[in-house]
């Protein structure tokens, strides 16, 4: 039922668990990493795919990739675009899958700097973000922040959203679009946030329900199995003027690890660094010691289920940008080159799944994570900036909708109808809503 695959416009794949084993890289190194990027982003030397970030634990990272390096080639065919890179990754890993082609890994050659390697990937999503760069064509950039005290962000709006609802849920789906056709949706899953704020913090707790397997009896009955992954954040708010506009205090991270155990990783903030503890344990075996260590986080590092809410207080105009630097939850190491964009007025993406369509989609405020260049997620929020729709991009992508309640997200079978809490048919306050899965 569920694809085996699942791929973003910037090639942001999912991979397996972190293992606790595995040393993250030193945060100079993902600078150093990023400022690379940067420069061949200036004026690239050749036609390819650029690398911009490379996931923790990841195939790309057991293979030797690193952000800056050039990919030319993948599995035999001359790489020249993401699409191309999209279709042989995709391909690599159905050979696998329907055992169509024997050897777990395939060849992929890049450049970097003046030197040409061939690197040997396992056939598994690569959880990369790269992008398209042509010979001596500056690729796109971010545009630069705004600067202290030219940027009013409305937090006590934001406060007044989030009392509105003590929980929230989504049905989410992934949502495939290819050009001159209808987008196609599939349920892949739900999900629960309880998210609460004060003047001075934001809190929160996002639960994830992925669908690993779905079967329906004879008499219709379905059955679902899913894999729960938990994050919880606590955010001290700012002005963003004589204080940075959000300090991340505290994260914790629940996800599946390999044979059956469970990573459990902590941060809290100590200056501009988090004191982190990453540990993974096993159905009845006690857990194992951990000794802390220190990542550096500059204060405007946050977590990317936390983002939706401090882009919920950004101006409702075109064109505000807001730096910062993404939490990875796999490593708790922070990543450069992202920025919140607002693009003022768009429509709420309409759903195929209901039946009539909307005849024209609720408008509502737009605002964009941006990662060099290339937008990662879209939000909407309404006027009174309750949170709409989250939709990361591409031609296959994750979009959720808010529900009526958890029952309603977890349900196996949607009926075919218009909602009560369709954009055509009910204010904005209650129209369908999306987040990340």
């Amino acid at each position: 039922m569920l694809k085996p695959l699942l791929i973003t416009l910037t090639l942001l794949l999912a991979a397996s668990a972190l293992r606790a084993a595995d040393p993250a890289p030193p945060v100079s190194d993902i600078e150093a990493q990023y400022q690379t990027a940067v420069h061949i982003m200036n004026k690239p030397p050749l036609n390819g795919v650029l690398v911009t970030e490379v996931g923790p634990d990841s195939s790309a990272a057991a293979a030797g990739l690193r952000a800056g390096d050039i990919i030319t080639e993948f599995y035999g065919t001359k790489i020249t675009s993401i699409q191309t890179l999209r279709d042989r990754v995709a391909d690599a890993v159905s050979r696998r899958l329907d055992k169509s082609e024997a050897g777990p890994n395939v060849l992929m050659h890049i450049v970097r700097g003046n030197e040409e390697k061939n690197l040997l990937v396992i056939r598994s999503p690569l959880d990369i973000r790269a992008i398209t760069i042509q010979a001596n064509v500056p690729a796109p950039r971010n545009p630069p922040p705004n600067l202290r005290g030219t940027l009013a962000l409305d937090w006590p709006a934001v406060a007044a959203a989030l009392a509105k609802d003590d929980q929230v849920a989504f049905r989410t789906f992934e949502r495939t679009e290819f050009e001159n056709t209808d987008p196609n949706e599939e349920w892949i899953g739900w999900q629960v946030c309880k998210v609460t704020s004060t003047p001075e913090t934001i809190s929160g707790k996002v639960q994830w329900h992925r669908i690993t397997n779905l079967t329906t009896d004879a008499k219709g009955n379905a059955t679902v199995k899913t894999e729960e992954t938990s994050v919880s954040f606590r955010v001290s708010l700012g002005d963003y003027k004589t204080t940075p506009a959000f300090i991340l205090e505290e994260v914790t991270a629940n996800y599946p690890g390999d044979f059956d155990s469970t990573i459990t990783a902590t941060g809290k903030r100590i200056g501009e660094r988090l004191e982190v503890g990453i540990v993974a344990t096993e159905p009845g075996v006690p857990a194992p010691a951990t000794t802390p260590h220190e990542n550096a986080a500059p204060l405007n590092t946050i977590p990317q289920p936390a983002i939706p809410y401090v882009a919920a207080a950004m101006p409702h105009e075109k064109d505000a940008f807001l730096g910062l630097y993404l939490l990875s939850l796999r490593d708790l190491q922070s990543r450069p080159g992202y920025v919140i964009v607002t693009r003022g007025r768009d429509a709420v993406p309409a759903s195929p799944d209901v039946v009539p369509p909307a005849a024209k989609p609720a408008p509502a405020w737009r605002v964009d994570l941006v990662h060099m260049g290339v937008t990662i997620e879209s939000y909407w929020f309404s006027d009174d900036r309750q949170l709409l729709s989250i939709q990361s991009q591409g031609v296959q992508s994750n979009i959720s909708r808010r529900s009526a309640n958890l029952a309603a997200a977890s349900l196996p079978l949607a009926p075919k109808t218009q909602p009560a809490s369709s954009p055509a048919s009910s204010p904005a306050a209650s129209a369908p809503g999306a987040t990340r899965p």
